[in-house]
């Protein structure tokens, strides 16, 4: 039996075919369909597309093969390899190269075996497309010219490949740059609504405070009854409570060591109050969400709550309480998706996912029911 030698260039034809990640991936329909048209068009009941490794012979596509692999050495493939042309044997039970070889004397029995070599844009052999039969045969010139033309083809699935990865790899690296920009946004977003709340409420309000202190001392000090200052003083003061509640509106406190979690019973009950829905709600009474990471974790339920008024669901089930992870877990049941807003609901999903990720924490998401009345979000975030 004649062994077939490795190429010259075996080291740098091994880098090329790594490059490609082709070896054990999965099935895939292209290659499948080509094996099979070598078997059609060259009426042989075997055909595969085959990559030569280190020391194996892999199939990406089989037609009436058993293995997935076999080994280098004592395998046709190995021989194709070194050819530029198809590699054609026509009897292999005569053939003083192969009449011994395993896959002669029993295994796939090979009478017949021509294999086209698959080369790369770079010049190197990777493999063969093969056709074999039981039997001696001979393939006529139209047979081995669309046996030529489907490893080509091969050839250019793989740099169809390798253009596809390239792509996947350049879209996952500006996915990443918009997911950073998109924290950066919310962190210097975050910032500066604090900024505003602290102006409006420790500043501006606290200004109109003052306003309506010294107008009460000089109405008081120079007994003054008058309807203009009266109305001033009352003025001021719904100015002042208007602000306030702006300042609560951006954000519930102007102090950041305020622990948030203290506020999230207040953000419900408004949702319930502009909604009409039920919540079921379980909260750690000894959670503490200080400084800038409870305000984010704060956001984060700010916009389940905005879920809830868009999913419009008969009752949530909200539970927030910590471990060694801060765990939020929620269901929107009862919901009616003919109705449902999409659009808005990936919108608020979208920060709710950048702020855990701000965070370092994981989520599952999904609809818990195959008629998609219930809607879960589970979120762990860990302890800063």
């Amino acid at each position: 039996m004649l062994y077939a030698p490795f190429p010259v260039n075996e080291v740098e034809r091994l880098k090329d075919l790594y490059v490609f990640d082709i070896l054990d991936s999965e099935a895939e329909e292209d290659f499948n369909d080509l094996a099979e048209l070598v078997a059609e068009i060259c009426k042989c009941p075997i055909a595969s597309v085959t990559f030569i490794d280190k020391d194996r012979q892999w199939f990406k596509a089989q037609k009436n093969m058993l293995t997935k692999q076999g080994p280098r050495s004592t395998s046709f493939c190995g021989h194709a390899i070194l050819e530029k042309e198809i590699f054609i044997v026509e009897d292999a039970v005569n053939d003083t190269r192969f009449f011994d070889n395993p896959d002669v004397v029993s295994g796939l029995k090979i009478g017949f075996y021509a294999g086209a070599p698959i080369k790369s844009s770079n010049g190197f052999t990777l493999g063969s497309v093969c056709t074999i039969d039981n039997s001696p045969r001979k393939l006529t010139p139209d047979q081995l010219n669309c046996l030529k033309k489907v490893a080509n083809q091969v050839s250019k699935l793989l740099d169809l490949r390798i253009k596809n990865k390239q792509i996947k790899e350049n879209t996952e690296l500006l996915l990443a740059a918009e997911k950073k920009i998109a924290q950066l946004n919310f962190k210097n977003a975050e910032q500066e609504k604090f900024r505003t709340a602290y102006l409006l409420h420790e500043e501006i309000a606290q200004t109109a405070l003052a306003i309506k202190m010294y107008l009460n001392h000089v109405k008081q000090t120079y007994n003054i009854n008058s309807n203009i200052l009266n109305h001033s003083i009352n003025e001021l003061e719904n100015l002042t409570t208007s602000i306030k509640q702006l300042s609560r509106k951006i954000t519930p406190t102007t102090l950041q060591n305020d622990n948030y979690a203290l506020y999230i019973n207040k953000a419900i009950e408004d949702v319930k109050q502009e909604n009409n829905i039920a919540f079921d709600l379980r909260l750690d009474e000894s959670l503490n969400l200080s400084a800038g990471w409870g305000l984010l974790i704060y956001r984060i339920i700010q916009d389940i709550l905005k879920l809830s008024s868009i999913l419009q669901p008969e009752v949530v089930f909200l539970d927030i309480f910590s471990k060694e992870d801060v765990i939020i877990n929620v269901e929107y049941s009862g919901i009616n998706t003919t109705k449902l807003q999409w659009f808005d609901m990936q919108l608020h999903q979208s920060n709710i996912f950048n702020r855990i990720e701000m965070l370092n924490g994981k989520h599952n998401v999904g609809f818990d029911t195959d008629q998609k009345t219930k809607y879960k979000i589970e979120i762990n975030i860990p302890f800063e």
